[in-house]
């Protein structure tokens, strides 16, 4: 079962390896720190497989329609082929048709002409439908080769980011230290801000247990110089990549809460409470 989860799932196996591996060592992550990484590379993963499902599907739908503007291409071209053999016909049969006043000739003559003027403008017709179908498989064509850069480029993505997450999670999982811990969450909020994988942060601020709203909300991810300020005051709602943050509350310009309590934004939705001493 665990072969079979490993295979499905790479990024699970960097974590049940690493864990086989801290306990030969001697070894063993914080529990929190392994609850972290654990469900990060869950959604990691999710993120890569529904991003790689998504590709597939798009390629197999742009391949499919241009089975069908191919067909239809060459319905047409059969369709300009057997008019043009239409107007061939009648012209050879002009060619045998009874010269000179008899009513034969005449009759000849005068269902030629009309013929003609019928299969001129289904020609003409056919002609402009093998245009536009040509048009239209070559528009297929392009999209079909779109969506298969855009598969390349998915699955090379998926592989850069399991091979950076295996290697910082498997040296952490070793040797489990602060500094290799920090290298692999930096790691994953990385490869989760390329990936967009998110969470729905809900930020508010209280006093003495009582909410107080109106405070500027400042954050920047753990061991950050980088700061930002959020669009309104609290309650304020964020979308935050996953990993660890610092977030405060400020007033008139200054810090009302701590600026150096860490949060873990982990799930797709969290919740935040500032305690303001100010």
């Amino acid at each position: 079962m665990c072969l079979i989860l490993a295979i499905r799932q790479p990024l699970l196996a960097i974590a049940l390896i690493g864990l086989i591996s801290a306990m030969t060592y001697g070894q063993s992550p914080r529990q929190d720190q392994m609850d972290f990484v654990k469900t990060a590379l869950e959604r990691l993963q999710q993120r890569m497989s529904d991003e790689k499902a998504k590709a597939q599907a798009d390629l197999q739908a742009a391949t499919a329609e241009g089975v069908q503007a191919r067909r239809r291409l060459e319905a047409a071209i059969g369709q300009r082929a057997a008019e043009e053999q239409r107007m061939a016909d009648l012209d050879a049969l002009e060619r045998i048709a009874p010269n000179g006043p008899a009513k034969g000739a005449v009759w000849a003559t005068d269902y030629v002409n009309k013929e003609r003027v019928v299969a001129t403008g289904r020609s003409s017709e056919a002609k402009r439908a093998e245009e536009s179908a040509r048009e239209t498989v070559q528009s297929k064509e392009a999209e079909e080769a779109r969506a298969q850069e855009r598969l390349r480029l998915v699955l090379q993505q998926n592989a850069s980011a399991t091979a950076a997450l295996s290697f910082t999670t498997r040296s952490w999982q070793k040797n489990p230290d602060a500094k290799l811990f920090h290298d692999t969450a930096r790691t994953i909020t990385l490869e989760a801000t390329l990936l967009n994988v998110t969470s729905a942060v809900t930020v508010s601020t209280l006093k003495n247990n009582v909410s107080n709203d109106g405070a500027t909300i400042k954050y920047k991810l753990w061991e950050s110089d980088n700061a930002f300020a959020a669009n309104g005051p609290t309650t304020t709602k964020l979308e935050l990549t996953i990993g660890y943050y610092n977030i405060w509350a400020e007033r008139n310009g200054t810090a009302t809460s701590k600026t150096d309590d860490v949060f873990r934004i982990l799930k797709e939705k969290e919740e935040v409470k500032l305690n303001e001493l100010k």
